[in-house]
């Protein structure tokens, strides 16, 4: 999703550097919860706690879906953009150190 926007024209101009290094991390942290999420299915003791997660297609739809959304939710609220980037990392985070836990 990152690599798209950067190519395309318009995506973060008018984004301050914080910002854009804030979606970055969110981007990757998303990257990360879904490389341990991925072997979910091959696993009988593990289970996916997202109900609409049923499969490894629709892990990746949700993540790229859920990426975007964050993308758009932080483009359109330039007040607010730091602090819904800044609560997506802790919300993803967060999710990346349960992971790590379980």
């Amino acid at each position: 999703m990152i690599l798209v926007c950067f190519t395309l024209s318009g995506c973060f101009t008018k984004w301050e550097t914080k910002d854009k290094l804030l979606f970055a991390s969110y981007a990757g942290l998303t990257a990360v919860d879904t490389a341990q999420s991925w072997g979910t299915w091959d696993d009988p003791e593990r289970r996916e706690l997202n109900p609409l997660i049923t499969s490894q297609e629709g892990l990746i739809t949700i993540k790229i879906l859920g990426t975007g959304a964050i993308y758009l939710l932080a483009d359109s609220f330039e007040d607010q953009r730091t602090m819904i980037l800044t609560i997506g990392n802790v919300l993803i985070g967060g999710a990346v150190v349960w992971n790590f836990s379980q």
